[in-house]
């Protein structure tokens, strides 16, 4: 329990990233939804495939989480630490971050 609380304000640490739309689940499930605009929710162009762009930011930094089209989905073991809690957070931050970089050099607009 004090895991998946943790677990999951970790997650709503997030929302104040610029593709971060959503950050929702319960205990130890985890989403992030990644948006173009936060204030009308709108996703990017499925082309630009965003959820496997925050995946293989992240892998090469040690973090496997599941891209399901404008998500990203995790389930840590049960077992998990505060410390591996902390750095899941460290590393989506880094990888959301440089995909978000990555897209504005690409000409994405990203918000309104």
């Amino acid at each position: 329990r004090t895991a998946g609380v943790r677990f999951q304000a970790m997650l709503q640490g997030l929302s104040d990233l610029p593709i971060v739309g959503d950050a929702r689940g319960h205990t130890l499930i985890g989403c992030i939804e990644n948006v173009a605009d936060k204030a009308t929710r709108r996703h990017f162009d499925d082309a630009i495939d965003i959820g496997k762009r925050v995946s293989n930011a992240a892998e090469p930094l040690g973090l496997l989480v599941r891209p399901l089209g404008h998500l990203n989905v995790m389930s840590p073991a049960l077992i998990i630490e505060d410390a591996q809690i902390d750095f899941i957070g460290e590393t989506l931050r880094k990888s959301i971050m440089k995909v978000t970089d990555d897209l504005v050099r690409e000409g994405v607009k990203i918000g309104s």
